[in-house]
């Protein structure tokens, strides 16, 4: 898949922005499991879970909804569905206390004006993997898992199936090589490879 440096840079930026959708995590209000009280619920990585880890809880299918700022396009056809939206195999958080609500104002800090110093700004980006809220454990986001070769020098990503770009096009493994081939390997953006893309 061929997209230019430009459309590419953007998508990656609203990727989820199309996708914002609620769980409904049981027909009982109120009684959901959250990261202070899991209320039992056992997942391989604390605060999130997988939608088969999701369904074995709470006996079935899973309803999502769509988020009311998007009603409007969506009946109007600007927006597929949200069941259209989400991958086959979304991850799901766990909200740390309570299940938000939709409005209302965000503010974060920034030190300088580049989007990448910017803490609500780095919210948009969505990368293959994640840090933990522990700052310390690597836990699966767009890619569902990975695995090592016995001596480190090659890592596979499974990513989730059915994965969108926010133009509804499938993200694949195309799109990866894309990003490093035509992006991080571009002199002209690039003169100097990023040292977070050099190994020693």
């Amino acid at each position: 898949m061929k997209r230019s440096v430009k459309s590419t840079l953007f998508i990656i930026l609203i990727l989820f922005a199309l996708t914002s959708f609620n769980v409904a995590y049981t027909s009982a209000a109120g009684k959901y499991p959250t990261v202070a009280n899991p209320m039992g619920l056992k997942s391989e990585y604390p605060g999130q879970l997988e939608l088969e880890e999701a369904m074995k809880f709470f006996g079935g299918k899973l309803t999502f909804h769509e988020n009311p700022l998007f009603k409007e396009k969506v009946k109007s056809g600007q927006l597929p569905t949200v069941e259209k939206r989400l991958p086959e195999e979304p991850l799901i958080l766990m909200p740390p206390h309570d299940i938000g609500k939709y409005g209302g104002t965000l503010r974060g800090v920034s030190r300088a004006l580049e989007s990448g110093t910017s803490e609500i700004l780095s919210w948009r980006m969505v990368n293959l993997v994640r840090l933990s809220d522990d700052l310390h454990t690597m836990v699966p986001n767009v890619a569902k898992s990975w695995k090592w070769n016995n001596d480190y020098t090659e890592i596979t990503f499974k990513l989730r199936k059915g994965h969108k770009w926010s133009d509804g096009e499938p993200f694949t493994a195309e799109d990866v090589v894309f990003h490093l081939n035509e992006i991080i390997k571009n002199k002209e953006l690039y003169p100097k490879t990023p040292h977070y893309w050099v190994v020693g």
